[in-house]
């Protein structure tokens, strides 16, 4: 128990709550950008899907998945860096990952399946 006590953080250091502040101020930043990008790309394939004929429905539900899983892993790392702090950060690595990927499915199917 000495030790755990020893070596905690001082949670009254004036270091340690500068560092909080700024985890906090960047988690405030990502989740809404996060929550931005995701409510724009949530508004536009529900209108999509209005205007989509019921036979291509099938085929648009891949769709929404890819676009979920671009915009999500971002705003679930603004809200683990509110929650746990800098390791809030890991999240980013998928989103940046997954929205690559998306976008080169989106490249694909602009290059090569058009002209089919």
């Amino acid at each position: 128990m000495y030790l755990l006590l020893r070596f905690s953080p001082d949670w009254s250091c004036p270091r340690f709550s500068q560092l909080q502040e700024k985890d906090r101020s960047e988690s405030v930043e990502y989740r809404f950008l996060g929550l931005t990008i995701w409510t724009t790309v949530v508004a536009l394939q529900v209108n999509h899907l209005r205007k989509l004929e019921p036979e291509l429905r099938q085929k648009f539900v891949i769709r929404v998945i890819l676009g979920q899983t671009a915009t999500l892993p971002l705003v679930i790392a603004g809200i683990a860096m509110l929650v746990a702090g800098g390791a809030g950060l890991y999240w980013l690595v998928p989103a940046v990952i997954f929205a690559f990927l998306v976008a080169f499915l989106d490249a694909w199917v602009l290059l090569v399946e058009i002209n089919r």
